[in-house]
């Protein structure tokens, strides 16, 4: 099989390791991505100096964009808006991913969901690598909102809808 490089945070003060892992088989309702830009967002630069306290060690990067490279079986091939989504596909994604049925995801705050997992801040394993920016793959969680992006949108800008322009909507919205 296949792997796939990512940049891999091990703790503060220490450089950041170039790492090649075992590119994942996407699971029921997963989907696999090929990272085409990530942006740095504050909390990245926050635990990057130490000032946020994740589980180390990480793949920082949770503004993202990229293509779609595999479906896992019983996906659903639909992003948020109902839009069909296909292999080559540009998305991007919520920063996190929760159980929909949830309490709390039920009552229109999936972020406070259970079994909530968020992307760029989730523990380095050898088996559970590939879902930070700062990787050439991510792994979508069953339970990720996926957003599909035009191919007119500039990488940059698409990058930051899920998680600096999603906080300002949410913010003042």
């Amino acid at each position: 099989m296949n792997k796939g490089q990512l940049m891999m945070f091990e703790k503060p003060g220490v450089p950041m390791q170039q790492v090649a892992i075992q590119l994942p088989v996407p699971g029921p309702g997963e989907i696999l991505v090929r990272n085409k830009f990530a942006t740095i967002c504050g909390s990245d630069l926050h635990t990057y100096c130490g000032t946020r306290k994740e589980q180390l060690p990480t793949v920082l990067g949770h503004e993202i964009v990229g293509e779609i490279a595999a479906f896992g079986p019983d996906c659903l091939l639909k992003d948020q808006k109902g839009t069909d989504l296909f292999v080559g596909d540009r998305v991007t994604w919520s920063i996190f991913s929760s159980d929909p049925g949830s309490y709390y995801a039920l009552q229109g705050m999936p972020q406070k969901g259970e079994g909530l997992f968020k992307y760029g801040h989730a523990l380095f394993t050898e088996s559970d690598a590939f879902h930070g920016g700062f990787s050439e793959y991510c792994l979508l969680k069953q339970g990720t909102a996926v957003l599909k992006i035009p191919d007119t949108l500039p990488l940059s800008v698409a990058a930051t809808l899920n998680c600096a322009i999603a906080t300002v909507a949410g913010e003042f919205g």
